[in-house]
Protein backbone atom coordinates (compact mmCIF):
# COMPACT_ATOMS: atom_id res chain seq x y z
CA UNK A 1 0.00 0.00 0.00
CA UNK A 2 2.81 2.82 0.53
CA UNK A 3 4.72 1.59 -2.42
CA UNK A 4 1.55 2.41 -4.41
CA UNK A 5 0.96 5.56 -2.20
CA UNK A 6 4.86 6.35 -3.08
CA UNK A 7 4.08 6.21 -7.32
CA UNK A 8 0.77 7.95 -7.46
CA UNK A 9 2.86 11.01 -5.56
CA UNK A 10 5.85 10.73 -7.85
CA UNK A 11 3.58 10.40 -10.66
CA UNK A 12 1.40 13.14 -9.91
CA UNK A 13 4.67 15.34 -9.09
CA UNK A 14 6.22 14.34 -12.55
CA UNK A 15 2.58 15.81 -14.66
CA UNK A 16 2.22 18.74 -12.02
CA UNK A 17 5.37 20.48 -13.22
CA UNK A 18 4.22 20.19 -17.32
CA UNK A 19 1.07 22.24 -16.21
CA UNK A 20 0.99 25.39 -17.68
CA UNK A 21 -1.98 28.71 -17.95
CA UNK A 22 -2.60 28.53 -21.94
CA UNK A 23 -4.45 32.44 -21.27
CA UNK A 24 -2.56 35.81 -20.71
CA UNK A 25 -2.83 37.49 -16.97
CA UNK A 26 -5.66 39.42 -16.63
CA UNK A 27 -5.34 43.22 -16.48
CA UNK A 28 -7.53 45.62 -15.06
CA UNK A 29 -9.06 47.83 -17.67
CA UNK A 30 -11.36 49.97 -15.79
CA UNK A 31 -13.00 50.20 -12.78
CA UNK A 32 -16.53 51.38 -12.29
CA UNK A 33 -17.69 52.99 -9.02
CA UNK A 34 -21.08 51.54 -7.45
CA UNK A 35 -23.49 53.44 -6.17
CA UNK A 36 -23.35 54.88 -2.62
CA UNK A 37 -26.46 52.42 -1.81
CA UNK A 38 -24.73 49.27 -2.39
CA UNK A 39 -23.03 47.74 0.67
CA UNK A 40 -21.70 44.73 1.54
CA UNK A 41 -19.53 41.89 -0.74
CA UNK A 42 -20.86 40.46 -4.34
CA UNK A 43 -22.07 36.42 -4.54
CA UNK A 44 -21.73 35.69 -8.09
CA UNK A 45 -20.65 37.25 -11.03
CA UNK A 46 -21.95 36.29 -14.75
CA UNK A 47 -21.09 37.74 -18.00
CA UNK A 48 -23.87 37.82 -21.19
CA UNK A 49 -20.56 38.66 -24.23
CA UNK A 50 -23.60 38.73 -26.72
CA UNK A 51 -26.26 40.87 -25.13
CA UNK A 52 -23.05 43.53 -23.42
CA UNK A 53 -24.00 42.96 -20.08
CA UNK A 54 -22.57 41.83 -16.71
CA UNK A 55 -25.13 40.32 -13.79
CA UNK A 56 -24.24 41.41 -10.30
CA UNK A 57 -26.12 39.31 -7.17
CA UNK A 58 -25.26 41.16 -3.97
CA UNK A 59 -25.59 39.81 -0.50
CA UNK A 60 -29.10 41.80 -0.35
CA UNK A 61 -31.64 39.00 -0.83
CA UNK A 62 -33.46 39.11 -4.29
CA UNK A 63 -31.60 41.51 -6.23
CA UNK A 64 -29.93 41.12 -9.24
CA UNK A 65 -27.54 44.37 -10.68
CA UNK A 66 -27.33 44.53 -14.44
CA UNK A 67 -24.61 46.60 -15.82
CA UNK A 68 -24.34 47.25 -19.73
CA UNK A 69 -20.53 46.89 -20.77
CA UNK A 70 -19.06 48.35 -23.50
Amino acid sequence: MRRLFLILIAATSLFAGNVRSQTAPLKLVQTIKLPEEIKGRFDHFAVDLSGNRLFATPEVPSEVLVYEVQ
